[in-house]
């Protein structure tokens, strides 16, 4: 009974939202898409801006097979599936 008291007072409460409002909430909105996509596009690039000591330092061989096919790096074959499983699977 709560629960269907409180999405009748939420549906009354967005429904009294101005156009000015409604339009506030959907910038709101697209600024975090747009946040959320940087993260996403910086996290990709991350492994790439790795310095080559580092990586050879830090990194496995699986490690630095990865991260040699994302950064167009020369490697014997390609990436696979079962590769990237198994280095998930892997503990750190």
């Amino acid at each position: 009974m709560n629960f269907r008291l409180l999405v009748l007072a939420g549906a009354a409460l967005l429904g009294a939202c101005t156009p000015a409002s409604r339009a506030a909430v959907g910038q709101a909105v697209e600024t975090v898409k747009a946040g959320e996509d940087s993260k996403a596009r910086l996290a990709l690039q991350a492994p790439c801006a790795m310095t080559v000591g580092a990586k050879n330092r830090v990194l496995s061989d699986d490690e630095k097979r990865h991260v040699e096919a994302l950064c167009g790096g020369s490697t014997e074959r390609p990436v696979t599936v079962e590769d990237l499983q198994r280095l998930l699977a892997t503990p750190r």
